[in-house]
Parts: C-alpha cells; sequence; structure tokens
C-alpha cells in the first residue's frame, strides 16, 4: 500500500519527479517510496543527488529491479504492473480523481510543470534545507548566479538549445537595469566557454566571479546557486530548481527557448525571458 515513484535523471529531474509525487501521495494518503534502480549500473553517469538534500524520514528507498526495467521490457512492465499498481505518467498526473481508493500505485515520468506542486511550495523549500549537503554558505545576499550547462548538450544540438554568449550578456543587462551595479557569480560546466563569457562580461562593466568547477560539487553548486539573490538560469531543470527554491529571490533571467522544438519547461510568470 504505497505510492511508488522510480526516479531518473539528474538532480533537477529529480526534484520534480519528487516534488510532485510527495504532493499526490499525500493527496490520496498513500505513503511515499522512491524506487532507486535506475542508478544501480549509472550508464549516464547521473549521481542520486537527492537523497543527500532532502531531510525526511517520511520517504523509503527501495532498489527493486521492477525499477530498471520498467522502461525498458514489456514482460517486466506487466509483472511491475502487477506488483505496483497502476501507472501514473506525465499524461495522466492530473487525473488525481482515478487514484483514490486505491491500495498501490508507481510513478514514472519528469513531472516538469511547477503547477503540480507549487501550493505547497514552503514546505518543500523547508524538507530541502540539509545542513549535512556539505557546502559551506556565506552571505550571498549581494550576488545573481549565472549558471552555464554546454558539456552534455553539446552532444545533443538537435534537442537542446545552445546558450552563447549573447544570451548572458543580455540577461546579465537585465539585471543591471533592475538592480544597477549587481555582483554576479558564474557557475559552469564548460571552463574554456565560462572564462571567454567571464571576460566578455567584465569588458562591459559587469561585476562577475567565475566560481571554481571541482570534481563532484554538483551539490554544493547547487547550494551555493540557491543561496544568491537573483538568478541567471540556463536550460536546465538543474538551475531552474536553484532559483525556485531561492529565498527571496529578487530577480530571476530564464531563456526563452529551452528545447529546439519550441517546447520550454513550465516557469513561474514573474520569470523573465531572453
Amino acid at each position: 500500500m504505497t505510492l511508488t515513484l522510480f526516479l531518473q535523471g539528474g538532480l533537477g529531474n529529480q526534484l520534480f519527479q519528487w516534488a510532485s509525487a510527495t504532493v499526490l501521495a499525500r493527496a490520496i494518503n498513500l505513503p511515499l517510496r522512491i524506487n532507486t534502480s535506475d542508478y544501480l549500473l549509472n550508464n549516464d553517469q547521473r549521481e542520486l543527488e537527492i537523497s543527500k538534500l532532502i531531510r525526511s524520514s517520511s520517504i523509503s528507498y527501495s532498489t527493486d529491479n521492477e525499477g530498471f526495467l520498467l522502461r525498458r521490457n514489456p514482460v517486466s512492465q506487466f509483472f511491475a504492473k502487477r506488483k505496483y499498481g497502476a501507472l501514473i505518467d506525465d499524461n495522466n498526473y492530473l487525473e488525481t480523481s482515478k487514484f483514490y481508493n486505491v491500495q498501490s500505485l508507481m510513478m514514472r515520468g519528469y513531472f516538469q510543470n511547477y503547477e503540480y506542486f507549487d501550493d505547497h511550495k514552503s514546505e518543500l523549500m523547508l524538507a530541502t534545507e540539509n545542513p549535512k549537503n556539505g557546502a559551506v554558505i556565506n552571505d550571498f545576499s549581494e550576488y545573481i548566479s549565472i549558471h552555464v550547462r554546454r558539456q552534455d548538450y553539446l552532444a545533443l544540438q538537435d534537442i537542446y538549445e545552445i546558450l552563447d554568449t549573447n544570451y548572458y550578456i543580455q540577461a546579465c543587462q537585465a539585471v543591471n537595469s533592475i538592480h544597477p551595479n549587481s555582483k554576479f557569480l558564474l557557475f559552469g560546466d564548460d571552463k574554456l566557454f565560462c572564462e571567454g563569457l567571464m571576460h566578455n562580461l567584465q569588458e562591459r562593466s559587469i561585476n562577475v566571479t567565475l566560481v571554481p568547477g571541482q570534481k563532484n560539487t554538483a551539490l554544493n553548486d547547487f547550494t551555493l546557486m540557491r543561496a544568491c539573490a537573483g538568478h541567471i538560469i540556463a536550460n536546465s531543470t538543474f538551475s531552474w530548481w536553484a532559483a525556485y527554491l531561492s529565498k527571496d529571490s529578487k530577480v530571476t533571467i530564464r531563456p526563452r527557448n529551452w528545447y529546439t522544438d519550441g517546447h520550454c519547461v513550465n516557469c513561474p510568470n514573474n520569470w523573465i525571458k531572453i
């Protein structure tokens, strides 16, 4: 008698799935269990970051193989549904009335719509304020974070828009038009691009500092970005969540184009499109 979420993807996608599942589990009065079997083989080099971020004694984790096979093997899908119940995915999440008075359910999808959980934002913020994640937080209330994501996208240019220097220049100028003389912190996964971007911004008298990247610092970067007072996000759920969970964020800039097909992850209406 549980709602089993089959988790997938990186930290940003993990958070969309967890938040949507948390709200649904409460609505239909089922305990939430997170199946992490996708991360056993780790073929796409994704890490199970969310368990380090969320502090909750009400969530249990499992690694049953059905989770890994669910999207790959029709026979396994059949037996998984017999064990875990009806499947909730991106197509039927809003049909909550169908799921009342059931004993078990399973979720598999990305659920990239903040409206699924926005009414519970304060609870999500509290649940993800875990002091044990290792980041050292000073006062970042004067800084605007800038996030660059390129390395994996360069091999997926038929799917993802590649944000260029012009986007970040325009975004910084937009922030400075609202909050003059802002100070920026630049985070990114492409060292050469970030160094070039920093010099381009500095040539335009934009006060920016490059945060040196180190291996296995994704969660630390996330925590530091979240602590900033404003955000220039990439077309990445990673920086989307850093901005969304930020306390008292005074401005968020987001790219107009996210995917090459024109699709964009749903964003709050007060985020500025560039």
